[in-house]
């Protein structure tokens, strides 16, 4: 989305700065970095010179890379996601991972969608991850990210 409003360029600015910490932390050019998340080059310049806010869809590839979504949007918390083995240390609570798989799972049934294994995993992980870090769900993330797992399938 293009910036529609001056009074956001600071905060483009902002997370198109982090997004260049993003790209620096994993060595990758600016081709590289697109070519990995699957936009092109120009469009990653636009978000890393906050022309662009940066969509869904390259900050949830993002989270599956590991980097931090939150973090992104708002500087908050850490550049990468903590690893599973960190989350595991404060203990799986198999409750609420079993609770996102079957919200995740309604919410596919209910619209009729096919998401494969691994995109389902790719949905619940990051949710889980925030989940550890807030200890909060949150049923519209849930839905987002299922349906914007969707459309990417679509476009495949």
């Amino acid at each position: 989305m293009e910036n529609p409003n001056p009074k956001n360029t600071k905060e483009f600015e902002e997370i198109g700065r982090r997004l260049r910490e993003i790209r620096e932390d994993g060595e990758w050019t600016q081709t590289a970095i697109a070519r990995e998340i699957s936009i092109s080059a120009p469009m990653w310049q636009n978000y890393e010179s906050g022309k662009h806010l940066v969509s869904g869809a390259v900050l949830q590839k993002l989270a599956i890379m590991g980097y931090d979504a939150n973090w992104v949007l708002c500087g908050y918390g850490s550049i990468k996601m903590p690893k599973f083995t960190e989350t595991a240390s404060v203990g799986i609570n198999a409750e609420i991972l079993s609770d996102l798989i079957k919200q995740v799972e309604i919410i596919i049934s209910t619209n009729d969608w096919f998401i494969t294994p691994q995109d389902k995993a790719d949905i619940i992980t990051p949710l889980f991850v925030k989940y550890n870090q807030t200890q909060i769900i949150d049923i519209d993330e849930v839905r987002w990210a299922t349906k914007l797992a969707n459309k990417n399938k679509e476009k495949q």
